[in-house]
């Protein structure tokens, strides 16, 4: 199997919210699977279509300030075990403070669990 990934990938929990631009009034709550300076994967109950354009609002812990960004859908896979989706959201917009402060959050953790 080739390995597409362009960034390193960090296991780090990270609520969000995201709201459809395409799809009116659908948005949801989830936690990020992993990230990486490109994006997230992370569990939807509803199914997104692939190329949906999300706002997203991310809640550090620990900081009042959250990081918003813009994604698109890129990946879904239905989950066999469980109702919902993994999926995969791209970054195509981000503030680069606000990137890198999901990074250092990530990165810290990845840290922490190595000691």
């Amino acid at each position: 199997m080739v390995e597409r990934r362009n960034h390193m990938r960090f296991d780090a929990p990270l609520q969000f919210e995201y709201n459809t631009r395409d799809i009116p009034n659908h948005q949801g709550c989830s936690s990020a699977i992993n990230l990486s300076k490109g994006g997230i994967r992370f569990f939807a109950i509803k199914k997104i279509s692939i190329g949906s354009v999300l706002e997203l609002k991310f809640f550090l812990p620990g900081e009042n300030k959250p990081v918003f960004a813009i994604g698109k859908i890129i990946w879904l896979k239905r989950k066999e075990e469980e109702e919902g989706f993994d999926a995969g959201i791209e970054f195509l917009q981000i503030d680069s403070f606000d990137r890198s402060r999901i990074l250092a959050y990530a990165y810290d953790l990845w840290l922490s669990k190595r000691n």
